[in-house]
């Protein structure tokens, strides 16, 4: 059993999360970020340093960073923290949009080639494609092994459709943070989209 004191480390982590979240909702809530929203909102990252490395709020951060690293915000610097915040926190509900959207950050760039037979797969998210279970079925039926859980071992790790703004903070938001800081030592496994896993599917 983890300590009580592990525990409410991880609930104050997720908690955060969820803020910031709701936070990247309500800047872009009009369809246009002001310079002062992307301050406030780095301003309050700074705040919380016990979430800023971890995913996504790492990239929030680094994004932010970049944009007022000169100290000007231009507004195509406005339009790309947009189309990220969008990214990260998906569709809002409060328009009325029924799409669908998958992650495009996190993902390897460009993205390597996929080998199914005898390589080890972990899938993230929910798919076009299927089910996850019809999507593991694909990649064992060609050869390939799929794990329940990020390991140091694997060869990809596959992104498909993500979910409402908890997703973040929920256990796939952790297994996503795992692979990320594999992927940054040195050890694996590439973070490839369902777009690039499905087209090798049709390869094979």
């Amino acid at each position: 059993m983890a300590p009580a004191s592990q525990n409410n480390g991880q609930l104050r982590a997720r908690r955060g999360i969820d803020e910031m979240l709701g936070l990247c909702h309500g800047v872009i809530f009009d369809g246009a970020i002001a310079e002062t929203e992307a301050a406030g909102l780095a301003q309050w990252i700074r705040k919380h340093p016990e979430i800023a490395g971890t995913w996504p709020t790492s990239i929030v951060a680094r994004r932010l960073g970049r944009i007022f690293v000169d100290g000007m915000v231009t507004g195509e610097e406005r339009a790309a923290l947009r189309e990220l915040l969008e990214l990260v926190v998906g569709p809002d509900p409060v328009a009325g949009s029924e799409a669908e959207w998958s992650s495009s950050f996190g993902l390897d760039d460009p993205p390597p080639p996929i080998v199914i037979l005898g390589r080890r797969f972990y899938f993230l998210g929910n798919f076009f494609f299927g089910t996850r279970q019809s999507c593991k079925a694909e990649v064992i039926d060609r050869g390939g092994e799929v794990f329940d859980t990020v390991r140091q071992d694997l060869d990809y790790v596959v992104v498909g459709l993500l979910g409402s703004p908890p997703w973040a903070s929920s256990r796939e938001g952790v297994e996503m943070q795992k692979a990320v800081n594999y992927r940054a030592m040195g050890l694996g496994p590439a973070i490839v989209s369902e777009r690039e896993w499905a087209g090798q599917l049709r390869q094979v």
